[in-house]
């Protein structure tokens, strides 16, 4: 650019704000432009183009390229940048010639587009360079093999061809064209074509020749002429006139489809007449073997050559030749039909992976959901297919013939989104088939979404709104918004609002979308101060549904209120209790202003809380601030002052007066120690025997106290307590015998309400029972002894024993003879030892004597004996057996008859037998009085309740019999009066009988006796005590019996007193005696086992093996072994548990899975040990709770899809499906795309694991991916599994052809016949590719025409006098459906 100045009239103005006079300027400036390098070169040329022919010497000029610029001193420099990859040219860099730098081949390459860039400093241009590479002939004629062979037949006439000759030539034009000549022709029998290469046979070959050698020329039509040879070798052979024939027309086979490849399973047969090769036999296929399913020896043997699959093909019809070896073979063909018989080796396959059917809501049960269907290729058998769901389902039934799924009951789509967050249900579904011996299986997911109906009317967030709103407020305010929600979703929950109440002075309006009531009118407070508005919102469904709420405007008016409380003073009762900073009270002014003018604040003016109270000063709300404390101070006033915040503000007072209210925080308190007291026996019932009293520091009922009596050791009623002043009496008769000490527990409870609130104490209260003299002295000894007639004086015959219960003295016995021969016999006052003070006379056979015992209590009670010394002889009666021996069940009454003996006298006298016993024995072991023998009768009785149990089963009786001599009987008669008692023969009884005796067993029987006679022996039988409920009955004859069923779980021990007195007539006085009975009941199995164990527990599945699961809990209030438990279980299931038979502690045995069971029910039995057993169960349910082991298992390991390269985004393509056999998070499967989509054209949903398109597809960019998808569960330690999906990208045509070259710029002679193909590309598949070329226009002379693909030749003689140049169009067009075309335009110019 050349440098310029440029000139201009600037006139500068002042500026208003510059304090100079107003006056103008002007001046002349020059502006020098400086030249940058700012225009690129430019070439003379657009393109250029240049020819050179191959081989030329290096450094060949080519031709010269030129460009410049209009900017000033630049320098331009040239570069070849692309198109010379290989390096054969080069160009100065200053005058842009371009010579070669390499020799040239137009084999190699016949044209060169180079590009060349101008470069003046930091611009550049650039044009292109067109070389094309002109033929020399540098290349021979090349036969692809030096040496051939070729069969013939001896019989061939002439114009046979034998052999096709080709040689190649990579010149072009004339130089490439090839011409063939034979160099060598034996006997002149052969012929070649010139231009094809043809070899034929021009005369009749001699057999006896055997081989021919022909020499084959072949010559290009180039300068020089170029030529090669190579040799044929023709062979002769016989001629072939029998064709070979098969042993059958046709051939039937069948085979199972599962036959293992290569193995043979046929063989065809074929003779041939001839002999030599020309006999020679070898078979093939040459139709019907579809996918080369067969293939065949050269003996004919058929074998399997590929997998076979009756479901792709069941039948193939194979067409078998049988061809000799001859020159001219001939042959025979055959057609073999092979049927495959059907295996099960395809299982069903659903059409689809993934079924999604849409189900109205609120259909009854049994309504049609959809249908799925799976094709299994198998046949017969194999081929059905049976339906079912993989796990029971309870909303849904699967008909196992159609596919068809219905409901089984109606469904709310709004409950199910409350109840499982989603109104769907994925299902997996199963087909299998029928086949044998394992039948196939596929499965799929069935997802049934349920289809909303109107069956929801929109809900309003609250039934009341409320709004404040100045009376100055400008129109279009916005009040408030008021929200409805429709859980129906689409139309049905799409929602208008109106007003249909309430505003009927029109001064609001609500927006029908959004719920926005605002103004639209003017307000007045003082004319309306509020609005209560009813908005109904209606849904949009075809029956619509709708629901109203409202809304209260209050119209806010200026401070001319002062705040009000509704009442001037407030009561509050607080337990003393409280928490600090509890809520005490609100308390709420009204102010009829609004805005800061009822804006209120609260504060505490006056008060005597000391701070103990703080009031919020927003709400009102009363705070306690510091503890309470009733007993400190249990009132305190407050003034509550309300204030707003208008200006001026205004405020009101009220008064709250807060009562302190006790709190049971105190339990009652007994004095320190233990108490304990000392009572007598037998003192009246109802004795009151010690107050026992505890206090509480609290106030009202908290601090009022009942007492009760918990619990008594011995068990019993024996004692009872005032539940107002806590004095205990006695609530029975007290024995010390029974016990001589008793424990209560005494409960001290307030009265605080509610009852859960009640605070108690327990005392212990230890009541000694002291004695007295109320037993007499009771013999146990027997009342007759044996004794050796010359026995020493001073012996021991035997100890007389009488025991007395009672203690201390009153349990002391004395002994004395008070009646008999007391100058025979003597007995020690302590020891009771009966000693022999004299000598005994034999003649007298026994003596009598009464011995008395005597306690020594103040009251001194005694009981007297009969004692007989029986004196051992030899005449004496004998007994009708030598031993008696009896059965005696145990428990059996006092009295009971055990077993009657007889004595006679040897002299058959009639004197009078009296039986006596003189001990009772077991083990060598002296028993005390057991049994009692009638003195005349000799029937034995017992004297006692037996027990076998005790370790005694067999008794020794000794009984004695004497001989009385007769003695004259003397009868008086005497008056009886009352003055005998009746007298118990023991003053006391104790037994032990059976819980489960039946009511009317007798028990005891009483021997009773009176000394008078008529009335006044009579006797009448009670119960005076210890028999409150009536469980025991006695009648006139002195027996006792069971009234009323027995529980010795409820009570173990009675302690009877039974009176009897005589029956004299009144009013004589009646005699009156009694006696002590107790009586312990003996336990019986009659209360199983009761379980107190939970009857649910959990355990992870993963538990060791031998861990205790649970431990089974049961009591039985039996006692000794019936009380005793063993436990088991009555099903163990599979080997998994085991519980100790003794502690109930259950114990896993084996493995747990809970994917194969995720719940065990054990049923635990309880048995106690008693005779016969009782037992009870329970069923414990075992849950076993899962943990991360099982991997989220794909369906499939690898999935193929295919789809057009132009699928839009969002495109679902595949669904890949993990299961995972853990429940929870542990089997909730998240999906994700690890590897293989690294332009993330792909995206997957993490959870229904739905592959989509996420970007643009383009096959020409990326013919397919190997997508790596992985699943991975949501357990804490995650596991996965993988799967690969090959997804292949179809074609579509979508690629527009582009010529290599456009436009083309030619340089041709004009003597030229053919011109350069047309290329151009099309990157797409098949017919989208595939390309066709049309020349449009620029050929109206008809100079040229144009092969489809794509070569131009010229059809008439160029002239370039008459046209120097040619401009033509023309278009190439793929074959997709939807071509597309590309224009080119390529000058010639001649």
């Amino acid at each position: 650019m050349t440098t310029s100045l440029a000139s201009a009239n600037l006139r500068a103005t002042r500026f208003p704000w510059l304090k100079t006079p107003h006056q103008e300027l002007s001046s002349i400036v020059t502006i020098t432009v400086l030249d940058t390098q700012d225009n690129p070169p430019v070439f003379n040329q657009g393109m250029y183009g240049f020819v050179v022919f191959e081989n030329v010497a290096l450094g060949y000029h080519v031709g010269t390229v030129f460009a410049s610029t209009m900017d000033l001193n630049t320098n331009i420099s040239y570069l070849i940048t692309t198109g010379d990859q290989r390096g054969m040219f080069a160009i100065n860099r200053v005058t842009g010639q371009i010579t070669t730098a390499s020799i040239i081949d137009r084999e190699e390459q016949a044209f060169y587009q180079l590009k060349v860039v101008a470069s003046g400093g930091a611009v550049t241009g650039d044009t292109i360079v067109n070389i094309t590479v002109k033929d020399l002939n540098d290349n021979s004629p090349h036969f692809i093999h030096a040496v051939e062979s070729v069969n013939v037949v001896e019989n061939w006439k002439a114009g046979h061809t034998i052999f096709q000759a080709k040689a190649l030539d990579p010149d072009e034009g004339v130089n490439g064209m090839v011409l063939y000549s034979l160099k060598q022709n034996p006997k002149g029998l052969f012929s070649i074509n010139e231009q094809t290469g043809a070899i034929s046979l021009i005369g009749q070959l001699d057999i006896n020749a055997g081989t021919y050698q022909v020499e084959i020329l072949a010559s290009d039509m180039g300068v020089p002429q170029l030529s090669s040879t190579f040799i044929l070798t023709v062979s002769v052979h016989d001629v072939n006139d029998n064709p070979p024939v098969f042993d059958q027309l046709s051939y039937e086979i069948t085979i199972l489809e599962s036959e293992p490849v290569n193995s043979r399973f046929f063989k065809v047969q074929a003779s041939d007449k001839d002999s030599g090769v020309n006999g020679e036999i070898a078979y093939s296929i040459i139709e019907g073997n579809a996918g080369d399913a067969f293939g065949i020896f050269p003996d004919g043997q058929l074998y399997i050559k590929s997998e076979l699959d009756r479901e792709l093909q069941e039948r193939y019809v194979l067409l078998v030749v049988a061809s000799d070896r001859a020159v001219e073979p001939l042959n025979a063909t055959v057609n073999i039909t092979v049927i495959l018989e059907d295996v099960n080796d395809n299982r069903p396959l659903f059409n689809s992976t993934n079924y999604v059917f849409y189900f109205e809501e609120e259909q009854s049960g049994g309504s049609y959901v959809g249908k799925i269907n799976a094709v299994d290729k198998d046949f017969g058998p194999n081929g059905e297919v049976r339906y079912s769901f993989e796990h029971m389902q309870p909303d849904f039934e699967l008909n196992t013939i159609t596919g068809e799924i219905r409901s089984t009951h109606q469904f709310d789509r709004e409950a199910l989104m409350r109840q499982r967050g989603a109104a769907v249900f994925s299902l997996t579904v199963i087909a299998t088939d029928q086949g044998l011996p394992k039948p196939l299986k596929d499965q799929a997911t069935v997802q049934i979404y349920m289809k909303d109906i109107n069956d929801n009317a929109p809900k309003f967030l609250k039934d009341l709104y409320q709004a404040t709103i100045s009376e100055l407020a400008a129109n279009l305010t916005q009040v408030l918004r008021v929200s409805a929600s429709d859980v129906d979703e689409g139309t049905n929950g799409l929602i208008h609002y109106s007003v249909i109440k309430g505003n009927e002075e029109k001064q609001f309006a609500i927006d029908s979308s959004t719920g926005q009531v605002t103004l639209v009118g003017k307000l007045d407070h003082e004319a309306t101060a509020s609005y209560s508005l009813v908005i109904q919102a209606v849904d949009s469904g075809v029956v619509p549904l709708s629901s109203t709420c409202t809304l209260s405007i209050d119209v806010l008016d200026e401070n001319d209120n002062s705040p009000s409380f509704p009442k001037s003073i407030l009561s509050v009762d607080v337990l003393e209790n409280m928490r600090v900073g509890e809520l005490v009270s609100s308390v709420t002014a009204t102010d009829s202003d609004s805005g800061d003018n009822a804006d209120l604040h609260y504060s505490i003016t006056g008060t005597n809380n000391h701070g103990t109270f703080s009031i919020s000063p927003n709400t009102g709300s009363i705070f306690l601030a510091k503890k309470l404390d009733f007993e400190t101070q249990s009132l305190y006033k407050l003034n509550i002052t309300a204030k707003d915040q208008g200006r001026p503000p205004r405020s009101s007072t009220m008064s709250v007066v807060i009562y302190v209210r006790d709190f049971n925080d105190n339990p009652p308190n007994f004095p320190a120690g233990d108490i304990f007291k000392s009572i007598i026996e037998n003192i009246p019932v109802g004795s009151s025997v010690i107050s026992v009293t505890a206090n509480d520091s609290d106030a009202d009922i908290n601090g009022q106290l009942t007492y009760a009596i918990i619990q008594q050791t011995p068990r019993g009623n024996h004692f009872r307590i005032d539940e107002v002043r806590g004095t205990i009496f006695t609530n029975a008769e007290i024995d010390r015998e029974f016990a001589n000490l008793f424990e209560l527990t005494v409960k001290a409870t307030d009265q605080a309400v509610p009852v859960e609130s009640r605070r108690f104490a327990l005392k212990n209260v230890t009541i000694l029972v002291m004695d007295q003299n109320d037993n007499v002295p009771v013999f146990i000894s027997q009342n007759a002894l044996a004794a050796d007639p010359s026995v020493m004086i001073g012996s021991v015959l035997t100890t007389i024993i009488a025991a007395d219960p009672d203690e201390g003295a009153n349990g002391e016995v004395e002994y004395e003879i008070i009646n008999g021969d007391t100058k025979t016999f003597i007995v020690d006052r302590y020891s009771g030892d009966l000693r022999v003070a004299s000598a005994l006379v034999p003649s007298q056979l026994i003596y009598n004597l009464i011995v008395s015992a005597t306690d020594l209590g103040p009251e001194r009670r005694k009981s007297t004996t009969e004692m007989t010394i029986i004196l051992q002889g030899v005449d004496g009666p004998v007994f009708t057996q030598p031993k008696y021996i009896t059965i005696l069940k145990e428990g059996e009454p006092i009295g009971t008859n055990v077993i009657s003996i007889e004595a006679a006298s040897p002299r058959g006298s009639e004197a009078q037998v009296e039986y006596y016993i003189v001990s009772v024995r077991c083990e060598d072991k002296s028993l005390g009085r057991l049994f009692t023998i009638g003195r005349h009768t000799g029937v034995i009785q017992t004297a006692a309740i037996l027990d076998r149990e005790q370790g005694v089963r067999l008794y020794l009786v000794d009984v004695y019999a004497i001989e009385k001599s007769s003695i004259l009987p003397l009868y008086f008669n005497i008056l009886d009066i009352n003055d005998n008692p009746p007298v118990f023969s023991m003053t006391s009884y104790s037994t032990s009988l059976m819980e489960n005796l039946a009511p009317g067993s007798a028990i005891l029987n009483f021997n009773v006796t009176d000394a008078d006679d008529g009335s006044n022996s009579q006797l009448s039988f009670s119960i005076a005590s210890g028999d409150s409920v009536g469980h025991f009955d006695i009648n006139n004859s002195g027996v006792l019996s069971i009234q009323q069923p027995l529980d010795r779980e409820r009570q173990s021990f009675y302690s009877l007193v039974v009176q009897v007195h005589d029956m004299a007539p009144l009013p004589a006085s009646r005699y009156t005696s009694t006696a002590q009975v107790s009586i312990i009941l003996l336990d019986v199995n009659d209360s199983p086992p009761s379980f107190i164990s939970p009857k649910l527990t959990y355990i992870p599945e993963n538990t060791p093996i031998d861990t205790v699961v649970f431990k089974a809990q049961a009591t039985d209030p039996d006692s000794g072994p019936n009380s005793y438990i063993e436990y088991s279980l009555l099903r163990p299931l599979g080997n998994k548990f085991s519980i100790g038979t003794i502690d109930g502690e259950v114990r896993l045995t084996g493995e747990l899975d809970r994917e194969a069971v995720s719940n065990y029910t054990l049923t635990v039995v309880a048995t106690d040990k008693g005779q016969p057993s009782l037992s009870s169960s329970t069923d414990v349910v075992v849950i076993v709770l899962d943990i991360n082991d099982n991997n989220p298992i794909f369906a499939q390991k690898l999935y193929r899809v295919e789809l057009e390269e132009n699928t839009l985004t969002g495109t679902d393509l595949i669904q890949v499906l993990a299961t995972d056999g853990d429940e929870g998070t542990n089997g909730q499967v998240r999906y994700s795309i690890v590897s293989g989509d690294n332009g993330n054209e792909f995206r997957i949903d993490s959870v229904t694991g739905v592959i989509t398109v996420a970007k643009p597809l383009d096959r020409e960019r990326e013919p397919s991916y190997m997508l790596t998808v992985q699943s991975s569960d949501r357990g804490s330690s995650p596991r996965t599994d993988t799967t690969t999906v090959n997804i292949v990208l179809k074609d579509v045509n979508d690629y527009i052809p582009t010529f290599e070259l456009s436009p083309y710029n030619v340089n041709v002679p004009e003597n030229l016949e053919t011109l350069p193909k047309v290329v151009a590309r099309d990157d797409d598949q098949g017919l989208n590719s595939k390309l066709t070329y049309v020349l449009v226009s620029g050929n109206e002379e008809g100079a040229f025409i144009l092969s489809a693909s794509g070569e131009l030749r010229l059809v008439q003689s160029l002239d370039r006098e008459t046209k120097e140049q040619y401009v033509l169009l023309i278009t190439a067009a793929d074959s997709g459906k939807a071509n597309v075309q590309s224009l080119l335009v390529k000058s010639c110019i001649t």
